[in-house]
């Protein structure tokens, strides 16, 4: 059995031998799942502690005791809600990138929108004394996939702390539940540090109130999120966890601030970052560096900007005001060739460093 827990809502996976019906159905899902594995939330008010402590005598039992664990489970009334364990994969339609974008393009990015955002960038060590967390496929030798190797900073951010979170595979595919225990893993380190801290999500997948509880909690709790808002050129409201409404999902832009073609759109997109053609660190050596397109090279550059700014002005520490600040100095705004698409994203500023001296 693997456990998930974060702030009052828990997840935890089950294998079974078998699906017995219950008093709690089982949501079905509408993609890929992992076989006989379930995401179980229990209800608010129940203490994890005594949950497993009923649990323990039937893990005990007999090797087959997982299977009628399940069926247990469904008839306790401390369960709210079963659903199967969807599979989570890498953005659609993305080659495969690094989670990381190198600091030289973005810098220069920076000065030529705004001049002042350049003095912030070179004023001080920017992102000195945070964490940023990339909840990928892991990072240098133990990334066999690329997407997630840190290289050598995050945007500007090039004193924060990488921490990389492996939750998916070589293959760039994982299970929601290991998405949901990456974020909760992160989330509590997070907590016991007592660092300021970004996690970028540049993976999701469909609709899943589970992953976006878990993302919600997190942020609740104080941790800042930088979300992809996929590559689908769809509304970015239709997959998770980039609908999180206090997360800041981010769309890509090209060099002259047009709406990436495969960038996803709509209300939940915060703001918008360069994602096309982006130099990169790469896997195959310290040094290596390879040119890059995707929403996931958009959310690492807006989680340096936020890494900078945190290290810079402790008054943006909580990520409600954060979010409202990042989409108000993104004063330079990304031109769309589709008024429809336009029309249905409120918020079009791309982001962009500034000066929160005053």
């Amino acid at each position: 059995m693997r456990t998930a827990l974060l702030v009052s809502a828990l997840a935890f996976v089950a294998p079974v031998f078998g699906a017995p019906t219950g008093v709690v159905p089982i949501a079905k899902r509408a993609g890929p799942v992992v076989p006989d594995s379930y995401i179980v939330r229990l209800k608010g008010d129940t203490s994890k502690s005594l949950f497993f402590a009923l649990l323990d005598p039937i893990f005990k039992a007999a090797s087959s005791a997982l299977g009628r664990c399940f069926g247990f489970c469904q008839r306790m009334k401390e369960v709210e809600s079963i659903e199967q364990d969807e599979m989570i994969f890498l953005p659609e339609n993305e080659e495969v990138t690094g989670l990381n974008i190198a600091s030289h393009t973005n810098t220069e990015r920076h000065r030529r929108h705004d001049t002042l955002a350049g003095r912030t960038y070179e004023s001080g060590k920017c992102g000195e004394g945070v964490n940023i967390y990339g909840i990928d496929t892991g990072e240098g030798e133990g990334d066999g996939n690329g997407h997630g190797t840190p290289g050598k900073g995050f945007g500007p951010a090039i004193y924060a702390k990488v921490i990389a979170v492996k939750v998916l595979s070589s293959m760039g595919s994982g299970s929601t539940s290991g998405v949901i225990a990456g974020v909760c893993w992160a989330y509590s380190d997070f907590k016991a540090k007592g660092v300021s801290s970004v996690a970028i999500m540049s993976l999701g997948g469909p609709l899943s109130p589970p992953l976006d509880r878990a993302v919600k909690n997190a942020i609740d709790g104080g941790m800042h999120f930088s979300i992809a808002a996929g590559n689908s050129n769809m509304p970015a409201d239709l997959y998770s966890p980039a609908r999180v409404k206090s997360a800041n999902t981010v769309g890509a832009v090209d060099s002259n601030n047009n709406k990436a073609s495969f960038s996803n759109y709509g209300p939940p997109i915060d703001v918008w970052y360069l994602g096309v053609n982006v130099t990169s660190a790469w896997i195959t050596s310290n040094d290596a560096t390879k040119v890059l397109s995707g929403t996931s090279m958009a959310a690492p550059g807006v989680a340096g900007i936020m890494a900078c700014m945190l290290s810079k002005c402790p008054s943006l520490n909580k990520p409600s005001i954060m979010s409202e600040e990042l989409r108000k100095h993104a004063v330079v705004q990304a031109k769309f060739s589709n008024t429809t698409q336009a029309d249905l994203t409120p918020n079009k500023g791309v982001a962009q460093l500034w000066d929160c001296s005053y």
